[in-house]
């Protein structure tokens, strides 16, 4: 990785001219604890070293009394984006024990703080107790080199297709000294001598003691060098080996500071919005998106987001950018976080032109609200932040009351009701009333019906749809506490005649099989809402009169039904597919993405 300009420091002997009292500084060892494995792991003393050589500690200022010692600089991180504060107190108590208190601007989830680290290399430094600036972190003589060579010889210098490719530059480990523990970990990780698969004089001599990983194919190659060089190299330097990985790898391993997730409208509709999400390499912004596809489809269809709950929680997840880019090391969590919010992802064509995803607006405002644990998305329209902020309510805007004209008091969990199927309609929502049995569905929406209508908004007539034998029932319950609304029943050998006068009522109600009879009629009249009474009858999506149903023309709709779910999650699915086309994604999407792991798999999460 290119370093940021800076000041090159001379890896050999810093001059220890005018040397001040340099106090505990003077003792310290970056190659045993507390240093090393208490306050700060060997790998984020590597990274602090790699801070400290390319001069990006800058303005140190150290000061030392007796047994205290303080440090306070700025370092630049390697991108040269980010510029964070530090300051360090060291303390050496009378029974020689070493404390710290390292402070930063970081982000707090950067717990390793490789800044701090640097900051007290740079005031040894400054103060001249320091005779190299490896600070001896590469005295190990376990040694584990990751390399690139040709390793054919003999008849192997006839093979031909990808297995010569992939011979001519095949990425190998090189083992120097002796450990039976790190040569277990190798095989653990699936590694093996190129001799156990090959004859020892078709390799060539300063390989066949080498490890490889044994696959013909390219892709997994690429992936199990790039988690390896990602996750695994800790464990190695963690059992005392010194890891070099050499340039002609070709894998070079990002670890982002900083991510990035933008909601932007789409120019063709306002209720779809379009969503991309990554990181700042370089101070330039690189959607990851089409990475995490590809990563999704290298994955069989098994795949389950339990696989991140069982990884180490420092574990990365390698995605490379574009078919030969860097990888950029994502913590698994966040994977985690992503993929459960956007299950989008999971679509077999996820992606539109740009390489962005295409979000229902609804969606776009819980993928906001959802992700802002971990800051997912920093760029949104008003609109989806204020539909966001509504959704974490669940009220009207505005406190409504039933109309003074409607004739029945509102229990309280009825009122609960009637707020929440306003809060809908001011958000463009659909929703399933699914109050059990006697619990007063009727009155909660009839209520909600003859507000729309005192308020002027229903300026156009409500279908209600429901089975045969409660049509009268629906007309009787609208005469008696809504006896202003001009209701009309489609019922009966006559109904055609009343066609005409539709646009003139303020209540329609009809049953299903009518529904499909006079499919014609029905769908060329638009509505202010329309309404499924006991809408588990739409639970199968493939019946002729569900797929009328979805065809029904209404500003609103809403769902009645104490059961939404009787038999399977794809009855769900049809409900919603009629209240809100595209929310729960195409049928295939959601039968992946849901009801097979959660009917098949019992995954709760």
């Amino acid at each position: 990785m290119a370093s940021a300009p800076g000041r090159e420091i001379d890896d050999q002997k810093v001059a220890a001219s005018g040397q001040r009292a340099a106090g505990l500084f003077a003792d310290l060892d970056f190659t045993e604890a507390p240093l090393c494995g208490e306050f700060f792991t060997e790998p984020t003393l590597r990274k602090a070293r790699e801070l400290v050589r390319a001069g990006l500690v800058e303005g140190v200022r150290v000061n030392v009394q007796g047994r205290f010692g303080g440090v306070f600089c700025t370092v630049r991180s390697l991108s040269g984006k980010r510029a964070t504060d530090v300051s360090v107190v060291l303390q050496q108590t009378p029974e020689g024990r070493l404390l710290m208190d390292g402070r930063s601007s970081a982000q707090p989830e950067e717990r390793e703080k490789p800044d701090t680290a640097a900051a007290i290399m740079a005031a040894m430094i400054e103060l001249g107790v320091v005779t190299d600036v490896s600070f001896g972190l590469d005295n190990s003589r376990l040694r584990l080199e990751v390399l690139s060579a040709d390793v054919r010889a003999g008849i192997m210098h006839m093979d031909a297709g990808e297995l010569r490719g992939l011979l001519s530059n095949l990425r190998l480990v090189r083992l120097s000294g002796d450990s039976d523990e790190v040569e277990t970990r190798l095989r653990e990780m699936g590694l093996r001598r190129l001799v156990e698969w090959f004859a020892w004089d078709e390799i060539e001599e300063p390989y066949r003691q080498c490890y490889a990983y044994h696959s013909e194919r390219p892709s997994m190659q690429e992936i199990f060098w790039s988690d390896f060089i990602a996750n695994r190299v800790s464990e190695v330097e963690a059992l005392g080996a010194k890891v070099i990985v050499a340039p002609d790898v070709g894998i070079q391993i990002i670890e982002p500071i900083e991510f990035y997730g933008e909601i932007e409208e789409q120019d063709d509709s306002v209720d779809w919005f379009s969503f991309e999400c990554g990181v700042y390499l370089n101070g330039e912004k690189v959607n990851l998106l089409p990475s995490l596809i590809r990563y999704l489809e290298s994955k069989p269809d098994s795949f389950s987001l339990d696989e991140f709950d069982r990884l180490n929680g420092q574990k990365k997840v390698p995605l490379q950018v574009g078919d030969d880019g860097p990888f950029v090391a994502i913590p698994a969590k966040r994977m985690h976080t992503v993929l459960s919010i956007l299950h989008e992802l999971f679509d077999y064509e996820p992606m539109g032109e740009g390489g962005t995803v295409k979000l229902h607006r609804t969606r776009a405002a819980q993928v906001l609200r959802d992700g802002a644990e971990v800051n997912l998305v920093d760029s949104a329209p008003v609109s989806v932040e204020k539909q966001a902020a509504a959704l974490a309510e669940l009220k009207p805007e505005i406190p409504v009351d039933a109309p003074k004209e409607f004739q029945a008091t509102l229990r309280f969990y009825q009122q609960d009701g009637f707020e929440w199927l306003q809060f809908l309609r001011e958000q463009k929502l659909g929703g399933v009333l699914a109050d059990d049995m006697g619990l007063g569905k009727t009155i909660q929406t009839l209520c909600h019906l003859h507000a729309e209508a005192a308020n002027g908004r229903g300026d156009l007539p409500t279908l209600i749809l429901a089975p045969k034998s409660v049509v009268p029932n629906w007309v009787k319950e609208a005469k008696k506490f809504a006896p202003s609304l001009k209701v009309l029943a489609l019922q009966g050998a006559g109904r055609k005649k009343y066609y005409p006068i539709l646009q003139h009522c303020d209540l329609v109600v009809t049953s299903y099989p009518v529904l499909l009879r006079d499919a014609e009629e029905l769908l060329n009249q638009p509505f202010h809402y329309v309404v499924l009474d006991e809408a588990h009858t739409i639970k199968n999506s493939g019946s002729q009169v569900t797929k009328v149903a979805y065809q029904i023309d209404a500003r609103h709709r809403l769902c009645l039904t104490g059961t939404p779910i009787e038999n399977n999650l794809g009855e769900l699915w049809s409900l919603f597919h009629f209240l809100m086309p595209g929310f729960l994604g195409s049928e295939d999407s959601f039968n992946r993405c849901f009801r097979n792991p959660i009917e098949k798999g019992r995954d709760e999460a």
